[in-house]
């Protein structure tokens, strides 16, 4: 009787541990389509209020991170220029594996979209010292900045590192990733931001 109930109870530990788990795996993409979802029926709703006509066009909320030097750096400083938003950390596997990735589109084409790597400063599992140690190893010239107080972590939904939005050259944005991409789907999305100019 002691034996089953012990096997009953790991059953039930084992079930609750797997549900944790899937519910965890699942819930960064669910915020982030759900936070696409809103942006894409208040947009439509404004355009209705205006008479306009619906386009589905989401803009980017414009953030405010700091550069190396602590020097603000607001998203709407590249008005007019495509950007390519990617949120990270120095701890994060997947982040470190798709750098390589981001350097090499950085120096083919730095000058025509603009790459903002954002690390996520949250001052316990990532500190700016942490991060620029890293940068700094691995020889990264891309644009880096930290979102030290979060509010750009927050605006954008992210709850899965790496993501990656990709802003066209009006402040919308055209698509993301969540999770580590390769360099084929970058290339395609920094090809079609181009495009969209």
């Amino acid at each position: 009787m002691k034996k089953r109930f012990i096997a009953v109870l790991l059953a039930m530990i084992l079930l609750i541990g797997t549900a944790y788990t899937l519910y965890e795996y699942l819930r960064p993409s669910a915020i982030a389509e759900q936070y696409v979802a809103d942006a894409k029926n208040q947009k439509i709703a404004d355009e209705k209020s205006e008479g306009g006509t619906a386009e589905n066009k989401i803009v980017a909320p414009d953030v405010t991170v700091y550069d190396e030097n602590g020097k603000e750096v607001r998203l709407s400083d590249f008005s007019g220029k495509p950007v390519v938003l990617n949120f990270w950390a120095s701890w994060c596997g997947p982040c470190k594996n798709e750098m390589p990735h981001f350097e090499k589109l950085y120096t083919e084409r730095g000058e025509e979209v603009q790459f903002l790597m954002v690390n996520v400063t949250d001052g316990m599992q990532e500190t700016k010292e942490q991060a620029m140690a890293y940068l700094q190893n691995e020889k990264y010239t891309f644009p880096v900045c930290f979102d030290s107080e979060l509010d750009a972590t927050r605006a954008y939904a992210v709850h899965s590192f790496p993501t990656t939005y990709f802003i066209d050259a009006n402040g919308n944005i055209m698509t993301y990733v969540i999770g580590m991409i390769n360099e084929p789907t970058l290339r395609k999305n920094v090809r079609l931001l181009l495009e969209n100019e």
